[in-house]
């Protein structure tokens, strides 16, 4: 996992009990305690790393041949830039 945590929703449809309709979770939501280090899952050049509104400061890694991941919810982005490798 990119941070040590608890999964608080899992990827896949859900049922949103107050609209009485099913949803679809396109990725995991990992509740960390403040300040806890988040690593990449993969190799990859970084697209994105600063704040976006709804999601606070926020990192997109591309990984190759369509494969990215989305960290959000950062409590402070620092030691990466945009258009920077990373590597695991």
């Amino acid at each position: 996992m990119p941070v040590k945590g608890k999964i608080i929703y899992s990827f896949g449809p859900y049922k949103n009990t107050k609209l009485n309709v099913v949803n679809f979770q396109s990725g995991i939501e990992i509740k960390a305690d403040r300040g806890e280090p988040i690593r990449a899952v993969f190799d990859g050049q970084i697209l994105y790393a600063s704040w976006f509104k709804g999601y606070g400061n926020m990192v997109i890694i591309d990984h190759g041949e369509h494969y990215y991941t989305v960290y959000a919810h950062i409590e402070e982005v620092k030691t990466i830039s945009q258009n920077s490798s990373i590597s695991i």
